[in-house]
């Protein structure tokens, strides 16, 4: 069962790896004439749709960009990721201006690449000081991002 889904994973992040680029028109434009109309008429109106679903700094102007009175009733909260850094003030603006929508902390990992895969306690200091900021600016639910990830299984 789906409960809610986000209309685009990251979609400012240019990678080396295929990359869907939307800006914040061309995102409302998909939710608001293409996917939202396509969900009612086939009875799905019920999942929850997330925007934005990346890092928290642009999290605010984002939403600004997109949520108005032809989305907002389409829009049930906005996504966000953790990788470049606190900006709990971005969540406290986003909390203020839109108070009905949920904010998801969507993704968060700790990078080995650039933190120590050993170091358990920096790790979880790391997690907890993001996600009691998070909390106490907004944030109403955190989703670790490899939650359901095996290292020994891969399903294909």
């Amino acid at each position: 069962m789906v409960n809610r889904i986000s209309l685009q994973n990251e979609p400012a992040a240019v990678q080396t790896w295929d990359s869907c680029i939307y800006s914040a028109e061309q995102e409302k434009t998909f939710l608001r004439d293409f996917l939202y109309p396509e969900m009612v008429k086939n009875d799905l109106n019920d999942i929850e749709i997330f925007i934005w679903d990346h890092n928290k700094e642009r999290i605010f102007e984002r939403a600004c960009a997109i949520i108005d009175e032809t989305t907002d009733h389409m829009i049930a909260g906005i996504a966000f990721h953790w990788y470049s850094g606190d900006h709990f003030e971005s969540l406290d603006y986003l909390r203020r201006k839109f108070p009905d929508k949920k904010m998801i902390l969507s993704e968060a990992c700790i990078e080995y690449s650039k933190y120590s895969a050993d170091d358990y306690l920096t790790n979880a200091q790391k997690y907890a000081h993001d996600i009691i900021g998070n909390l106490n600016n907004g944030m109403t639910a955190f989703y670790d991002w490899n939650l359901l990830l095996r290292e020994a299984i891969w399903i294909t």
